[in-house]
């Protein structure tokens, strides 16, 4: 199975297919409420992380990944595909891009991802893939 990682732009396609793979999410960290599609337009433009790709299989987009400057990635796509996918995504990642460099306190020296809480299927694929957890945060 392969999978395509196709880097985002600010086109009407990729922000409507952002649009429609947002809603269709079960987890998310940033909203509780799914946003309007101009605030989700809005944002998509404003380049709001250091690389952002959708996840394309065949002729399906099953998703979307991305890196901030601060080394954290975050991967959005459905569980069924998390076996096959995540080690994939990972290794694109590390075989394409270097961490930022560190600053104490700020920044880690590693690329680390966040995951939701409750998304035990993609805790247990990190942890069988031989990734180990660094830390968990609460909200306050």
């Amino acid at each position: 199975m392969n999978f395509f990682f196709i880097k985002v732009k600010k086109t009407e396609d990729h922000i409507k297919i952002l649009y429609k793979l947002l809603a269709e999410r079960t987890y998310n960290i940033s909203h509780h409420e799914m946003p309007s599609f101009i605030s989700h337009q809005q944002f998509v433009c404003s380049k709001p992380y250091r690389e952002w790709f959708l996840i394309k299989i065949d002729d399906k987009f099953i998703g979307s990944f991305y890196i901030q400057d601060d080394n954290s990635i975050s991967i959005k796509i459905n569980s069924i595909y998390y076996s096959r996918a995540i080690k994939d995504i990972i290794n694109f990642i590390k075989e394409n891009y270097l961490p930022r460099p560190a600053i104490k306190s700020k920044i880690s020296k590693e690329f680390y991802v966040n995951i939701p809480f409750d998304d035990n299927e993609l805790i247990n694929c990190l942890k069988k893939n031989g990734y180990k957890p660094s830390q968990i945060s609460y909200i306050i």
